[in-house]
Protein backbone atom coordinates (compact mmCIF):
# COMPACT_ATOMS: atom_id res chain seq x y z
CA UNK A 1 0.00 0.00 0.00
CA UNK A 2 1.64 3.17 -1.04
CA UNK A 3 0.59 6.67 -0.40
CA UNK A 4 1.95 9.67 -2.01
CA UNK A 5 2.29 12.87 -0.47
CA UNK A 6 1.66 16.26 -2.91
CA UNK A 7 4.92 18.23 -2.90
CA UNK A 8 2.73 21.44 -3.81
CA UNK A 9 0.64 20.74 -0.80
CA UNK A 10 3.60 21.05 1.52
CA UNK A 11 4.90 23.83 0.51
CA UNK A 12 1.87 25.62 1.60
CA UNK A 13 1.05 23.65 4.53
CA UNK A 14 3.15 21.44 7.77
CA UNK A 15 1.85 17.99 7.27
CA UNK A 16 2.82 15.52 10.78
CA UNK A 17 3.11 11.68 10.54
CA UNK A 18 2.70 9.68 13.68
CA UNK A 19 3.47 5.85 13.17
CA UNK A 20 0.85 3.45 14.38
CA UNK A 21 2.00 0.59 16.38
CA UNK A 22 2.78 -2.80 14.58
CA UNK A 23 2.90 -1.40 11.39
CA UNK A 24 5.95 -0.94 9.16
CA UNK A 25 6.22 2.62 7.64
CA UNK A 26 9.04 4.29 5.83
CA UNK A 27 9.32 7.82 4.08
CA UNK A 28 11.71 8.13 1.09
CA UNK A 29 12.98 10.99 -1.01
CA UNK A 30 15.28 10.05 -3.42
CA UNK A 31 17.95 7.87 -2.27
CA UNK A 32 17.24 8.83 1.62
CA UNK A 33 14.79 6.33 3.43
CA UNK A 34 13.68 6.03 7.01
CA UNK A 35 11.43 3.75 8.59
CA UNK A 36 9.54 5.43 11.31
CA UNK A 37 9.68 4.55 14.82
CA UNK A 38 6.60 3.38 16.70
CA UNK A 39 4.51 5.90 18.44
CA UNK A 40 7.24 8.93 17.33
CA UNK A 41 5.18 11.96 15.15
CA UNK A 42 7.60 13.32 12.00
CA UNK A 43 6.94 16.80 10.97
CA UNK A 44 7.15 17.63 6.82
CA UNK A 45 7.94 21.59 6.86
CA UNK A 46 8.19 24.21 4.08
CA UNK A 47 11.56 25.59 3.99
CA UNK A 48 12.01 28.14 0.74
CA UNK A 49 12.39 25.80 -1.98
CA UNK A 50 13.17 22.88 -0.05
CA UNK A 51 10.91 20.65 2.61
CA UNK A 52 12.39 19.48 6.01
CA UNK A 53 11.71 15.76 7.51
CA UNK A 54 11.77 16.33 10.91
CA UNK A 55 11.93 13.89 14.29
CA UNK A 56 11.27 16.42 17.05
CA UNK A 57 13.33 19.45 16.60
CA UNK A 58 16.04 17.52 14.87
CA UNK A 59 16.14 17.59 10.82
CA UNK A 60 16.52 14.23 9.53
CA UNK A 61 16.61 15.40 6.01
CA UNK A 62 16.03 18.46 3.55
CA UNK A 63 14.09 17.28 0.16
CA UNK A 64 14.76 19.67 -2.69
CA UNK A 65 12.20 20.08 -5.14
CA UNK A 66 11.08 18.47 -7.31
CA UNK A 67 12.24 15.39 -5.27
CA UNK A 68 10.14 12.74 -5.29
CA UNK A 69 8.37 12.08 -1.68
CA UNK A 70 6.68 8.81 -0.90
CA UNK A 71 5.43 7.86 2.42
CA UNK A 72 4.77 3.56 2.47
CA UNK A 73 2.98 1.13 4.63
CA UNK A 74 3.57 -2.37 4.42
CA UNK A 75 1.62 -3.34 6.99
CA UNK A 76 2.05 -7.08 6.28
CA UNK A 77 -0.02 -10.35 7.41
CA UNK A 78 0.44 -12.12 10.67
CA UNK A 79 0.19 -16.00 10.56
CA UNK A 80 1.51 -17.90 13.13
CA UNK A 81 2.98 -15.28 14.94
CA UNK A 82 4.93 -14.07 12.07
CA UNK A 83 4.30 -11.01 10.14
CA UNK A 84 4.57 -11.83 6.22
CA UNK A 85 5.19 -8.95 3.42
CA UNK A 86 2.53 -8.72 0.91
CA UNK A 87 4.74 -8.89 -1.99
CA UNK A 88 8.07 -10.39 -3.30
CA UNK A 89 11.52 -8.06 -3.39
CA UNK A 90 11.91 -6.88 -6.17
CA UNK A 91 15.81 -4.66 -6.73
CA UNK A 92 17.56 -4.22 -3.07
CA UNK A 93 15.94 -2.89 -0.47
CA UNK A 94 12.56 -2.76 -1.97
CA UNK A 95 9.42 -4.61 -2.41
CA UNK A 96 6.89 -4.95 -5.88
CA UNK A 97 4.55 -2.77 -6.00
CA UNK A 98 1.76 -5.58 -6.66
CA UNK A 99 1.21 -9.01 -4.71
CA UNK A 100 1.37 -11.11 -7.83
CA UNK A 101 4.36 -9.15 -9.60
CA UNK A 102 7.55 -11.55 -9.79
CA UNK A 103 10.30 -10.00 -8.19
CA UNK A 104 14.01 -10.99 -8.36
CA UNK A 105 15.11 -14.17 -8.25
CA UNK A 106 18.37 -14.38 -6.10
CA UNK A 107 21.35 -16.70 -5.27
CA UNK A 108 20.99 -17.61 -2.00
CA UNK A 109 23.36 -15.14 0.37
CA UNK A 110 23.68 -12.67 -2.43
CA UNK A 111 22.55 -9.05 -1.99
CA UNK A 112 20.55 -7.17 -4.86
CA UNK A 113 23.33 -6.21 -7.72
CA UNK A 114 21.70 -6.91 -10.40
CA UNK A 115 22.12 -10.61 -10.43
CA UNK A 116 18.51 -11.02 -9.18
CA UNK A 117 16.93 -9.57 -12.48
CA UNK A 118 15.76 -11.99 -15.34
CA UNK A 119 17.76 -10.66 -17.93
CA UNK A 120 20.71 -10.12 -16.04
CA UNK A 121 23.88 -11.31 -17.15
CA UNK A 122 25.69 -14.75 -16.65
CA UNK A 123 29.69 -15.02 -15.78
CA UNK A 124 31.09 -18.61 -14.52
CA UNK A 125 33.73 -16.84 -12.24
CA UNK A 126 32.99 -18.27 -8.82
CA UNK A 127 33.18 -15.26 -5.97
CA UNK A 128 35.78 -15.49 -3.04
CA UNK A 129 33.51 -12.18 -1.57
CA UNK A 130 30.39 -11.83 0.11
CA UNK A 131 29.91 -9.02 -2.65
CA UNK A 132 30.73 -10.61 -5.87
CA UNK A 133 31.12 -6.71 -7.43
CA UNK A 134 29.18 -7.16 -10.33
CA UNK A 135 25.54 -7.54 -11.17
CA UNK A 136 26.03 -11.24 -13.27
CA UNK A 137 24.13 -14.28 -12.48
CA UNK A 138 27.06 -16.83 -11.55
CA UNK A 139 26.66 -20.42 -12.87
CA UNK A 140 28.51 -23.30 -11.62
CA UNK A 141 28.11 -27.12 -12.44
CA UNK A 142 30.71 -28.01 -9.83
CA UNK A 143 30.11 -29.31 -6.03
CA UNK A 144 29.19 -27.70 -3.67
CA UNK A 145 26.96 -25.79 -6.17
CA UNK A 146 27.35 -22.23 -4.79
CA UNK A 147 28.72 -19.17 -6.40
CA UNK A 148 30.45 -18.09 -3.19
CA UNK A 149 33.26 -19.86 -2.71
CA UNK A 150 34.47 -21.18 0.17
CA UNK A 151 30.70 -21.02 1.51
CA UNK A 152 29.41 -18.22 4.01
CA UNK A 153 26.70 -19.89 6.13
CA UNK A 154 25.53 -16.05 7.56
CA UNK A 155 25.06 -14.03 4.29
CA UNK A 156 21.46 -13.58 5.12
CA UNK A 157 21.29 -14.46 9.07
CA UNK A 158 24.05 -13.13 11.47
CA UNK A 159 22.43 -14.54 14.05
CA UNK A 160 20.93 -17.89 14.71
CA UNK A 161 17.65 -20.37 13.45
CA UNK A 162 15.76 -18.96 16.94
CA UNK A 163 17.14 -15.67 17.27
CA UNK A 164 18.01 -14.24 13.82
CA UNK A 165 19.90 -11.16 12.84
CA UNK A 166 19.58 -9.42 9.65
CA UNK A 167 22.73 -9.61 7.16
CA UNK A 168 24.49 -7.26 5.59
CA UNK A 169 23.62 -9.50 2.15
CA UNK A 170 19.43 -9.40 3.49
CA UNK A 171 18.24 -8.03 0.49
CA UNK A 172 14.97 -7.18 2.06
CA UNK A 173 13.53 -3.59 2.66
CA UNK A 174 14.24 -1.83 5.99
CA UNK A 175 12.61 -3.34 8.85
CA UNK A 176 12.31 -7.18 7.00
CA UNK A 177 14.69 -10.14 6.74
CA UNK A 178 14.57 -13.02 4.97
CA UNK A 179 12.93 -15.76 6.83
CA UNK A 180 14.29 -18.90 8.54
CA UNK A 181 13.66 -22.18 8.10
CA UNK A 182 11.41 -22.22 10.51
CA UNK A 183 9.50 -19.78 10.25
CA UNK A 184 8.93 -20.55 6.05
CA UNK A 185 7.83 -24.11 7.24
CA UNK A 186 5.36 -22.67 9.42
CA UNK A 187 3.41 -22.12 6.77
CA UNK A 188 2.96 -25.59 5.39
CA UNK A 189 0.52 -25.69 8.64
CA UNK A 190 -2.50 -23.35 7.34
CA UNK A 191 -4.39 -23.47 4.77
CA UNK A 192 -3.00 -23.06 1.38
CA UNK A 193 -4.73 -22.89 -2.05
CA UNK A 194 -3.49 -22.69 -5.36
CA UNK A 195 -5.56 -20.30 -7.36
CA UNK A 196 -4.74 -16.52 -9.29
CA UNK A 197 -4.52 -13.54 -8.73
CA UNK A 198 -5.24 -11.10 -12.11
CA UNK A 199 -4.33 -13.85 -14.06
CA UNK A 200 -1.08 -14.61 -12.39
CA UNK A 201 -1.05 -18.33 -11.06
CA UNK A 202 0.44 -19.00 -7.33
CA UNK A 203 -0.62 -19.76 -3.92
CA UNK A 204 -3.10 -18.34 -1.01
CA UNK A 205 -1.80 -18.78 2.07
CA UNK A 206 -3.70 -18.44 5.65
CA UNK A 207 -6.71 -19.37 7.58
CA UNK A 208 -7.81 -16.11 7.72
CA UNK A 209 -9.70 -13.39 5.74
CA UNK A 210 -6.11 -11.27 4.82
CA UNK A 211 -4.50 -14.32 2.78
CA UNK A 212 -0.77 -13.85 1.61
CA UNK A 213 -0.88 -14.06 -2.05
CA UNK A 214 2.95 -16.09 -3.33
CA UNK A 215 3.02 -15.75 -6.96
CA UNK A 216 4.63 -18.74 -9.17
CA UNK A 217 7.26 -17.10 -10.60
CA UNK A 218 9.60 -19.84 -11.46
CA UNK A 219 13.17 -19.84 -10.76
CA UNK A 220 16.89 -19.70 -12.63
CA UNK A 221 19.05 -22.60 -13.09
CA UNK A 222 21.93 -22.20 -11.48
CA UNK A 223 24.18 -24.04 -14.12
CA UNK A 224 22.50 -21.69 -16.91
CA UNK A 225 20.77 -18.71 -15.86
CA UNK A 226 18.04 -19.74 -17.58
CA UNK A 227 14.06 -18.61 -16.23
CA UNK A 228 11.76 -22.30 -15.80
CA UNK A 229 8.44 -22.61 -14.46
CA UNK A 230 6.98 -18.89 -14.86
CA UNK A 231 3.24 -19.36 -13.99
CA UNK A 232 3.14 -22.78 -13.01
CA UNK A 233 6.15 -23.22 -10.17
CA UNK A 234 8.32 -21.57 -7.99
CA UNK A 235 10.71 -21.46 -4.89
CA UNK A 236 11.17 -19.28 -1.85
CA UNK A 237 14.45 -19.20 -0.20
CA UNK A 238 15.07 -19.34 3.88
CA UNK A 239 18.09 -17.69 5.47
CA UNK A 240 18.62 -21.15 6.88
CA UNK A 241 21.91 -23.38 4.92
CA UNK A 242 21.55 -27.10 5.32
CA UNK A 243 24.99 -28.57 5.06
CA UNK A 244 26.28 -27.19 1.70
CA UNK A 245 22.50 -26.32 0.69
CA UNK A 246 19.86 -24.12 1.83
CA UNK A 247 16.26 -24.22 2.64
CA UNK A 248 13.50 -22.99 0.49
CA UNK A 249 9.71 -23.41 -0.31
CA UNK A 250 8.68 -25.12 -3.44
CA UNK A 251 5.28 -24.46 -4.66
CA UNK A 252 3.32 -25.47 -7.65
CA UNK A 253 0.08 -27.35 -8.31
CA UNK A 254 -0.42 -29.78 -6.24
CA UNK A 255 2.85 -29.18 -3.96
CA UNK A 256 3.26 -26.81 -0.78
CA UNK A 257 6.55 -28.32 0.79
CA UNK A 258 9.80 -26.84 2.18
CA UNK A 259 13.44 -28.41 1.30
CA UNK A 260 16.63 -27.70 0.35
CA UNK A 261 18.75 -27.55 -2.42
CA UNK A 262 21.88 -25.56 -4.59
CA UNK A 263 22.57 -22.31 -3.15
CA UNK A 264 22.91 -21.01 -7.06
CA UNK A 265 19.64 -21.41 -8.19
CA UNK A 266 17.81 -18.10 -8.72
CA UNK A 267 14.65 -18.00 -6.30
CA UNK A 268 12.22 -15.24 -5.03
CA UNK A 269 12.54 -14.04 -1.89
CA UNK A 270 9.43 -12.86 0.35
CA UNK A 271 10.66 -11.05 4.01
CA UNK A 272 9.24 -11.66 7.54
CA UNK A 273 8.98 -8.08 9.43
CA UNK A 274 11.81 -7.85 12.31
CA UNK A 275 9.25 -6.53 14.91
Amino acid sequence: MKKRISILTLVILSICLTNAQDVIRTITAGDWTKTLEKDVTYTLEPFGSSISIKEGTTNLHSLVLPETLVFSSEEGIVINGVRWATRNVGAHGQFVDNPEDFGGYYQWGRKGDGHEQPTSGTTTTLSSTDDPGHGNFILTDNEPWDWHVPQNDALWNAGSETTPVKAANDPCPTGWRVPTYTELQSLETVTTEWNNLNGVNGYFVGDGELKLFLPAAGFRYYNSGSLSHVGTGGCYWSSTPNSAYAYLLDLSSGTFITYYSYRAYGLSVRCVSEN
